[in-house]
């Protein structure tokens, strides 16, 4: 194993940060080692905004660059924001509100959602009730996503808006549910939240540029305007960047 000290420094909200003796440890030599030590500082310093929407005194909002927000302004963020100054939040409500529905007694589901951060905990519901619940959050305007893997999850997963469940949940909880996760981890909800969202903008994006060039290019051909065989090839272009653009999804 070899190891390396290394001495940088980065800029952070417009303030130099110094990072001093940190360790790096590679089965790689040392040169391969700076290079991954200057990839990851590069990635570190790629998760500050550029910009924030900051609060003014009159209660309007205002987007300005990172470098003209003090410390003392307040900025105004949503679920996924990039935050640029260490900060706490004064005011708002997470856009994502979690909720614990169970069969299980009180106690032992208060545990749980004691050390999962979870605050509204329902427990000794049934199957009905349960579906009920969340008949009664979409009844308000709610969009609810239901995470399950037993028998009595079926209705709670077939009344939600997404029914997710684990790759070894019941057969009928498989059956319920829009969505399966093959592997048991929990954390993998994240990761299906992003790629759905980047999955719905790329196919919006695709829409949009085969609508455009349809709505160009053929009354362009039919008028006579467009070579035929130019037609063909401008055809097969919006083909490739369609494609193209879809196999972005690999990178998710």
């Amino acid at each position: 194993m070899n190891y390396a000290t290394h001495k940088a420094t980065i800029t952070w909200s417009g303030e130099e940060v110094s990072l001093d003796d940190y360790h790096l440890y590679s089965a790689w030599p040392v040169s391969g080692g700076r290079l991954k030590a200057g990839n990851a500082i590069g990635e570190l310093t790629e998760l500050q905004p550029h910009e924030a929407l900051r609060i003014e005194e009159s209660g309007e909002t205002s987007m300005v660059p990172v470098a003209a927000v003090q410390s003392s302004e307040m900025i105004e963020i949503i679920p996924g924001d990039r935050i640029p100054l260490d900060g706490r939040v004064v005011d708002g409500d997470a856009e994502v509100n979690e909720a614990m529905l169970t069969g299980d007694n009180r106690g032992v589901a208060s545990y749980i959602a004691a050390r999962c951060g979870i605050t509204d905990v329902q427990a000794g519901l049934g199957p009905l009730e349960k579906a009920a619940v969340i008949r009664a959050l979409k009844a308000k305007g709610a969009c609810v996503m239901m995470v399950g893997d037993g028998i009595n999850d079926a209705p709670a997963l077939t009344e939600a808006d997404i029914g997710i469940t684990l790759g070894h949940a019941s057969a009928i909880a498989l059956e319920s549910a829009s969505v399966a996760i093959l592997n048991d981890d929990l954390r993998l909800i994240n990761t299906l939240d992003t790629s759905s969202s980047r999955c719905f903008s790329i196919i919006r994006q695709n829409l949009v540029w085969a609508f455009s060039y349809n709505l160009i290019a053929l009354p362009l051909a039919v008028s006579g305007v467009l070579h035929p065989i130019i037609s063909a090839l401008l055809m097969v272009t919006s083909s490739f960047v369609v494609v193209s653009n879809s196999l972005r999804l690999k990178n998710l």
